[in-house]
């Protein structure tokens, strides 16, 4: 008779044979029977494992590579989700309560996340007495001397139990090591945004267009989309610094000069996404001309980035693509096309705007066609409802869509001006700019 063979030793035997990718095990007796979640990072890509337990609460996730280095996520609907670092050939998670979450995800066999849990935890507590003592030295300043000593003292030695535990953190071999050194590069990066002081910007730029934490934070979820959207925050609120969209393109050129793939790609996208969020058109220009100048046939299979740079490349050329779904085009001096969606507030307000003009342009021959990014029928037709032109176009495949692809819109509003003979005049993320635009013709 076939004796069971336990989990554990299950496991051994699948990570001792090197056939498979990272094994993760998953013990939640509550869970008995329902589906998990485990979503790992690439950049801005998420990918999902789902696994149904079985009745006593028990599965394995398979990752497809060995060599996954970051955060995962495990994640069941009703009961929770816990954030855990993968850094090892397999990771045994126990979760005896009944809701999953960071305290109660139990990585006992992990070197990986024991160590990040207690660095973190002893840096926090230590963090937190020197915040209380800086109060009290300066609190007591004018009322004891002695005790102000007392707390200088004390301020001193907790200042270098910082520094030392920042100097042991430094020599580990652990990945924990580097991804806790990559959580104190963003709380720098933060801090630099809030405070937008010129020093705090120039050391934080410095390290970044050094590239060391990107590798790290490439796999971490949030905070690879937080690193982007406040590193390119930071340089629109830093003072006294000029043309900080210029300065902002040429760092993101000197920090991809440092990268290899698939870094290179995954900082390349997200960096693109922050400039078109922003409007930052002429930066996002910037960036692509320097990739294309180096590489003139570079492809990603990163969609929102290869449809950023199908836009570059048509703007280069000039030429607007044939508009899908167009009447027979009459007569006109011009065309505005407006790329939007209903479920975009800002969108909403911008072609408001352009409603309230279009009787002027209307007069001067120039035909306006919108294309929305809706999937939603009654939401479409809602927001278009006061729309005074006749060519509203939206097929509901929302980015996706035949005109969003062959344009390279990634982000709405979106504006194109386009003369009789098909060349492009100008792009923009608002109405008010476009409109000062199309008063210098009439």
């Amino acid at each position: 008779m076939l004796k069971k063979i336990s989990l554990t030793c299950l496991l051994s035997l699948l990570v001792s044979g090197n056939v498979f990718g990272q094994l993760i095990s998953l013990e939640f007796p509550v869970a008995a029977g329902k589906g998990i979640n485990l979503f790992y990072f690439s950049g801005m890509r998420v990918d999902t494992l789902t696994v149904r337990l079985d009745t006593t609460g028990k599965g394995i996730f398979e990752l497809p590579q060995k060599d996954y280095r970051g955060i995962i996520v495990l994640e069941e609907n009703e009961l929770g989700f816990a954030e855990l670092l993968l850094a090892e050939p397999f990771l045994e998670v126990n979760v005896r309560a009944d809701v999953l979450n960071i305290e109660t995800a139990e990585t006992n066999n992990s070197k990986e996340n024991a160590y990040l849990k207690r660095i973190f935890v002893e840096q926090s507590q230590r963090m937190r007495q020197l915040a209380w003592l800086q109060h009290g030295e300066v609190f007591h300043a004018d009322l004891d001397t002695v005790l102000v000593a007392k707390l200088i003292i004390e301020k001193i030695q907790t200042q270098q139990a910082l520094e030392h535990a920042k100097n042991e953190n430094s020599r580990s071999p652990l990945f924990a090591a580097r991804y806790y050194e990559a959580m104190d590069f963003m709380n720098r990066l933060f801090e630099a945004e809030q405070t937008a002081y010129s020093q705090n910007f120039l050391a934080v730029k410095a390290e970044m267009e050094e590239a060391g934490m990107i590798p790290v934070i490439y796999r971490s979820g949030n905070m690879w989309h937080q690193m982007h959207n406040l590193y390119i925050s930071l340089f629109n609120r830093v003072q006294g610094v000029a043309y900080p969209r210029q300065l902002y393109a040429e760092s993101i050129i000197n920090t991809l000069s440092h990268l290899k793939k698939p870094y290179y790609e995954g900082y390349l996208a997200g960096s693109i996404f922050e400039t078109e969020r922003f409007g930052w058109l002429e930066a996002r220009d910037s960036i692509l001309a320097n990739v294309v100048i180096k590489n003139p046939h570079f492809v990603t299979n990163i969609p929102s980035l290869q449809l950023s740079l199908n836009s570059f490349m048509m703007r280069n050329k000039g030429i607007a693509p044939k508009i899908v779904g167009l009447s027979e085009s009459k007569n006109y001096t011009r065309t505005v096309l407006a790329f939007h969606d209903s479920n975009c507030s800002v969108c909403l307000n911008e072609m408001n705007t352009l409603v309230s003009r279009y009787e002027h342009f209307k007069k001067n021959n120039v035909r306006v066609v919108s294309i929305a990014a809706d999937k939603n029928k009654e939401h479409f037709e809602a927001e278009v409802s006061n729309f005074l032109w006749a060519d509203i176009l939206c097929d509901f495949q929302g980015f996706e869509g035949v005109n969003f692809t062959t344009f390279g819109v990634v982000a709405t509003p979106t504006f194109f001006i386009i003369a009789k003979n098909d060349k492009i005049e100008g792009e923009f993320d608002n109405a008010n700019d476009l409109i000062s635009k199309l008063l210098e013709f009439y």
